[in-house]
């Protein structure tokens, strides 16, 4: 497998694939898992304690409030800008009224949900919430998370629609019997565009992976998160050029090793793009830059021969 292993990065960069449907069971413990971390938020919240919060976040989490404008990035600017808020005693009691979970891969998971607030001197607030969790080393951690989504979705919405050509069934066929298929469709009330895809020799089938793709408030770009079934996993900054879409990749192998990339796709017409990567590296050291190659819509035109 480990020829399939090095055209799914050859080609793809660890964008595209989803390794299948997650067992139930394991689906069902990663829900439980991130619906205690809301609890242990929650309570935490009301106790004022800061650093409890902090151990729920990722290291590089974001934080965007967008009724405020308040951004926080990274654990300590987290925990320092909520140890403020708690000294003034005028958080209010925190409760969760509800919330959704998906998990969509092994280690990314979606949450939405209602956060309310009471205090004593005002009308109780609500907000509308989302995170991406994200799991590390066995923990799942919140990763980015906006609160007031109506604003949030609308503004993905605008940078998505964009992307919105790429919506349907890909294919790309090339040398060795290689083939790579791929979907992508809207998910999430279109806030988020999902790309599953499969790796192919002849009738083996080889990896798989997920990449979903999102408006990032806190960069105001779009921002992909990316996992693979060989355990690979990694992130990507989407940027427009025209008629063109440059990804700067970043991503860890399943052996441990750093990579990176830039991918570029450039619209052909509704039927046809081309795709190429550049700037690879990989543990250190300098790959070559791939080829152009042309994907299509499923059933539209042949892929067998490289981009003009």
């Amino acid at each position: 497998m480990k020829t399939l292993s090095l055209s799914l990065l050859a080609l793809l960069l660890l964008t595209p694939s989803f390794a299948g449907a997650e067992p139930a069971s394991t689906t069902a413990n990663d829900e439980q898992t991130i619906r205690e971390n809301v609890a242990k938020y929650v309570d935490a919240f009301n106790r004022g304690d800061a650093a409890a919060i902090g151990e729920l976040f990722a290291s590089d989490a974001v934080f965007v409030n967008l009724a405020t404008g308040a951004e926080w990035k990274g654990r300590p600017e987290l925990e320092k800008q909520l140890t403020a808020l708690f000294a003034t005693k005028k958080q209010g009691i925190l409760t969760i009224t509800s919330d959704a979970i998906r998990v969509v891969s092994p280690t990314i998971a979606l949450q939405r949900g209602i956060a309310r607030v009471t205090r004593d001197d005002m009308p109780p607030q609500e907000s509308v919430f989302a995170v991406v969790n994200v799991k590390r080393d066995g923990q799942w951690l919140m990763s980015r998370a906006t609160d007031d989504l109506t604003e949030a979705a609308a503004a993905g919405s605008d940078q998505l629609k964009e992307l919105g050509w790429m919506v349907g069934s890909w294919m790309y066929e090339g040398e060795n019997e290689i083939r790579v298929e791929t979907t992508v469709q809207w998910v999430d009330g279109k806030n988020f565009l999902q790309r599953t895809s499969r790796v192919f020799q002849g009738k083996e089938a080889g990896p798989t992976g997920t990449e979903l793709i999102a408006f990032d408030p806190a960069s105001n770009s779009l921002h992909s998160y990316v996992t693979n079934s060989d355990g690979s996993h990694g992130e990507g900054v989407w940027t427009q050029n025209g008629d063109r879409w440059v990804v700067e990749q970043t991503a860890v192998l399943a052996n441990g090793e750093k990579f990176s990339a830039t991918e570029t796709y450039r619209f052909v017409n509704d039927n046809a793009y081309v795709w190429q990567a550049t700037n690879r590296v990989v543990a250190g050291q300098r790959e070559p830059d791939t080829r152009e190659v042309l994907v299509a819509r499923t059933g539209s035109i042949d892929t067998t021969s490289d981009a003009d």
